[in-house]
């Protein structure tokens, strides 16, 4: 699902708040607030370098990346952007499903 307008988040924060699952909310409401760039990745998708250029959205960009939680079926290997990644970032969060409460920074 791609949801680029701000009436499409709106429903798709309305859709994970009655599916009691609330942990990306912030960053959608963020999004819907025109304050980020968001983009979720699946394993083996790679982000477009456009999608990341400053002169074309001066807005800061989250990405999380989907499916990382889990380790059985999701390796580091699937984001092969992600080394590169972890030198451009000008900050990391990390968590750790089922308690998503204790972020890491970096």
């Amino acid at each position: 699902m791609t949801a680029q307008t701000p009436d499409a988040l709106a429903e798709v924060i309305a859709l994970l708040h009655r599916a009691g699952q609330t942990l990306h909310v912030p960053l959608l409401q963020a999004a819907r607030q025109g304050l980020i760039a968001l983009r979720f990745i699946p394993p083996g998708e790679r982000v477009p370098v456009r999608a990341l250029d400053p002169t074309v959205s001066p807005l800061p960009t989250v990405t999380v990346l989907c499916g990382d939680d889990h380790s059985d079926r999701c390796r580091p290997s699937d984001f092969p952007q992600a080394v590169r990644w972890l030198r451009w970032a000008r900050a990391i969060a990390l968590h750790d499903e089922p308690d998503p409460v204790p972020w890491t920074l970096g």
